[in-house]
């Protein structure tokens, strides 16, 4: 199972990941009151019309999964760190998310090569992604 994330202007177009024909299942976070719930979509027509909150009428009977049914996070972010230390958006849902993490699921930053950095500011709540993946390819951030 996939966590990916409905990408805004200025991220990467992931889109194709789920609209193309694939052998993985794709769940998509979804803000309620200070958390994100992970909701399991019938099929890619609905996610063309839904912003990144997901706030269609037909999505409010979409089924709520667990975050440990997830085996691959998807994280956006504005900038990346070389440490797996990431800049978001400053709501905290990802940091939220990244602590109820079970330690199977592997959490994958997803941005431009250009928004990786050497290093990023950190205060206790920041969580880090494990690997990060731009249009140049992957990075393992166990291994850097």
């Amino acid at each position: 199972m996939i966590c990916a994330f409905l990408p805004l202007g200025s991220e990467p177009r992931i889109a194709p990941l789920w609209e193309e024909e694939s052998e993985a299942a794709f769940c998509f976070p979804r803000p309620r009151g200070e958390e994100l719930e992970l909701v399991k979509i019938s099929g890619p027509e609905l996610l063309r019309r839904a912003d990144w909150k997901m706030n269609l009428p037909e999505l409010d009977t979409a089924p709520v999964l667990p975050l440990e049914a997830v085996d691959l996070l998807l994280v956006p972010g504005i900038a990346f760190a070389l440490d797996g230390g990431r800049l978001g958006r400053g709501g905290g849902y990802y940091d939220r998310l990244l602590a109820r993490k079970s330690p199977g699921t592997l959490a994958v930053g997803v941005c431009f090569g250009a928004q990786i950095v050497g290093d990023l500011p950190r205060e206790l709540h920041d969580l880090r992604v494990d690997a990060i993946v731009t249009e140049q390819g992957a990075l393992d951030l166990h291994n850097s």
